[in-house]
């Protein structure tokens, strides 16, 4: 009896549902991107990628940094399947609104892509924050990070392009992140655990 209870809480255990929880940064580098179509208006222009990734531009708000054009992209390769569910795009360019409609897909083997997400980039006042996590102020206030959830998935690869524009022209760009969410046991998983432990207790009290 006490061996077909453990039976069943074991296959409890791996069923139940994983949550999300806190996310944090996917590592990558200049190195892990892959050049599909680098098309931009203003440079300078890069000869090839490198850090801070992807395209060499340390965070500003002294208008430095990259407009894409319609068909810009990038892959960025991780080297690993890797779930990632967030992008993080730093606009360098503080003094009005600015917008483009940018997509992401995802692949294993940088071949086949499927959707991750897509959302329109626009920057507007008192929107993006600073490296700190405060409100980005400097000049008009349209500067710096901007966040959108993804699609929930786990891939090798992830392309980020943009199709089309929607306020005078694409956000200047400085540097642009990934994240992910690491995955907690759900409530059910700890309870199931729970009960694990007590079975195995009473076997070895039952001897």
């Amino acid at each position: 009896m006490v061996r077909f209870t453990l039976l069943i809480c074991v296959v409890l255990t791996l069923c139940c549902k994983i949550q999300q929880a806190s996310a944090a940064d996917v590592p990558y580098t200049a190195a892990n991107i892959i050049d599909d179509a680098l098309i931009f208006q203003h440079g300078p222009f890069p000869t090839g990628n490198f850090d801070p990734a992807p395209y060499g531009i340390v965070n500003n708000t002294a208008d430095q940094g990259w407009i894409w054009n319609n068909g810009s992209n990038f892959t960025v390769d991780f080297g690993a399947t890797t779930h990632v569910d967030g992008i993080q795009i730093y606009s360098t360019y503080t003094g009005g609104s600015r917008g483009a409609n940018w997509t992401v897909e995802r692949s294993d083997d940088n071949a086949n892509w499927s959707s991750a997400g897509k959302f329109e980039f626009k920057t507007t006042i008192a929107s993006g924050v600073n490296d700190a996590g405060e409100p980005e102020t400097a000049g008009g206030g349209h500067g710096g990070w901007y966040n959108y959830d993804l699609d929930g998935g786990s891939a090798q690869y992830l392309k980020l392009s943009q199709t089309d524009i929607t306020l005078g022209h694409a956000p200047r760009v400085g540097s642009i992140t990934f994240s992910t969410s690491i995955p907690e046991p759900s409530t059910f998983l700890i309870a199931t655990l729970g009960l694990l432990s007590l079975v195995g207790l009473s076997g070895r009290r039952s001897h």
